[in-house]
């Protein structure tokens, strides 16, 4: 009996199977999705929100003491500072 489920003739057994089309499925699967939003038009938001409730505890914002200098920022600026390109005049061509 197995052996006739797990296969017949060294093939799968459902291998000449009709398969539905994949778009009808996807139109399907929209339907349903559709028709569940329209029955409980919050339900994904509140789920969402019971989801979130036992996540990690949001922390303090952090005590910064150091700062960088605005000429640190400038230096580099400066310093990958791409030349301007020059373009000829009319004239010039």
């Amino acid at each position: 009996m197995i052996a006739m489920l797990v296969g017949c003739g060294g093939g799968p057994m459902l291998r000449n199977a009709p398969r539905p089309n994949p778009s009808y499925v996807a139109g399907g699967a929209a339907a349903l999705a559709g028709a569940l939003t329209v029955l409980d038009p919050d339900g994904a938001a509140a789920r969402a929100e019971e989801d979130s409730a036992g996540c990690v505890p949001i922390q303090p914002p952090l005590h910064v003491s150091r700062y960088v200098p605005e000429s640190a920022f400038d230096a580099l600026d400066a310093s990958s500072a791409v030349p301007p390109i020059v373009v000829p005049e009319d004239g010039d061509r």
